[in-house]
């Protein structure tokens, strides 16, 4: 975006100066200059053993999973069977 009736000025948000992002990338493209210092954040992160449960097979869902596939194939075996004779 250029300025119309300046077109040489630099058109420059008000927060730039304080974007953190756009701070590093100064930094990073003019290393003469030393970024300035972000403070460390350090998080207290506690930490519980997780519980593992044994996984059951529960054959319920399963059949109720192959049961439609299992239909459909005697349906077909009845119908090829029919046509046989």
């Amino acid at each position: 975006m250029t300025d119309t009736a300046n077109p040489d000025r630099e058109m420059n948000t008000p927060s730039r100066d304080q974007n953190v992002t756009v701070q590093a990338a100064n930094s990073f493209n003019n290393r003469d200059t030393a970024a300035p210092e972000q403070p460390a954040i350090e998080s207290e992160v506690v930490s519980q053993p997780v519980k593992q449960q044994e996984k059951q097979l529960d054959l319920l869902p399963l059949l109720l999973d192959f049961m439609p596939v299992v239909l459909v194939e005697a349906v077909l075996f009845a119908v090829r069977l029919k046509r046989r004779h």
